[in-house]
């Protein structure tokens, strides 16, 4: 699912687009050869960037999930975490991050199921005096944490 759409007055058709590369296409080319040069002289690429920070990079600008599970949730055995206050802390670090809130609680809980991030089940919620879905194993990071910010780098 792409969280970010161009509407349909902001599209260009396929062939616009194609005659675009068709015209730019010795540039193109003339940009890949000078960066084939530079990877035989240099034996490596310039400035790459390690995995982490790669997959840093991609997530951030990728997908809003797994940027919030990598920054916003840890380990914590013995920790229980309720689905309302996961998906709470979910809009709370899209408003955060300036980032539309693309998931609604049983999307984001079926979501973290999904993805192994937990052990899903249902416990006593005593706010609420009835038993509610919750993961187990985890914690929430605080998101005014100054480690946290750090990592979104906001």
């Amino acid at each position: 699912m792409f969280e970010e759409q161009i509407s349909k007055n902001n599209r260009v058709s396929q062939d616009r687009i194609i005659s675009q590369f068709e015209d730019e296409a010795a540039g193109i080319l003339n940009w890949a050869l000078d960066g084939l040069d530079r990877l035989r002289a240099q034996d490596r690429f310039t400035d790459s960037r390690s995995p982490s920070e790669t997959h840093q990079l991609w997530t951030r600008f990728g997908d809003v999930v797994s940027e919030f599970i990598d920054v916003a949730i840890e380990d914590q055995p013995g920790s229980t975490e309720f689905t309302d206050d996961l998906h709470s802390h979910y809009e709370e670090f899209c408003s955060k991050t300036r980032r539309e809130v693309a998931r609604s609680q049983y999307q984001l809980t079926a979501e973290l199921k999904e993805r192994g991030v937990a052990e899903y089940t249902k416990e006593w919620d005593s706010r609420k005096g009835n038993s509610s879905s919750c993961f187990t194993g985890i914690v929430l990071r605080d998101l005014d944490s100054e480690e946290v910010v750090q990592d979104l780098d906001i």
